[in-house]
């Protein structure tokens, strides 16, 4: 009988989950009129199963009021989770590269 460690035990589970998540989203969507996703690649997911709508999950600008005093300083804003599949090191580090070449 073979032994399995704690972490391959969970690894396996884990892809044993994701394959019947995958698996029931699809049979889903055959239920439905259309699918809405926020990016391209989840639309050409599936586009084979029904029509697809990409609606962008980004925040709308100009509900934001900007007076004169904020459009003279430069700002960076980020929505979204903290993570690394995000890229929140990649923008911290060009922050700081921006303010080696332009300090406020």
């Amino acid at each position: 009988m073979n032994e399995y460690s704690t972490s391959e035990f969970l690894k396996y589970l884990k892809h044993l989950i994701d394959k019947i998540v995958d698996i029931s989203e699809k049979i889903l969507c055959k239920f439905t009129d259309t699918i809405i996703t926020v990016n391209h690649s989840l639309e050409k997911r599936y586009d084979e199963i029904k029509d697809v709508v990409v609606l962008f999950n980004v925040p709308i600008l100009d509900i934001f009021n900007v007076s004169d005093s904020t459009k003279k300083q430069s700002r960076i804003i980020s929505l979204g989770n903290i993570s690394e599949k995000r890229g929140f090191d990649k923008l911290l580090f060009s922050m700081k590269k921006i303010k080696q070449t332009k300090p406020t």
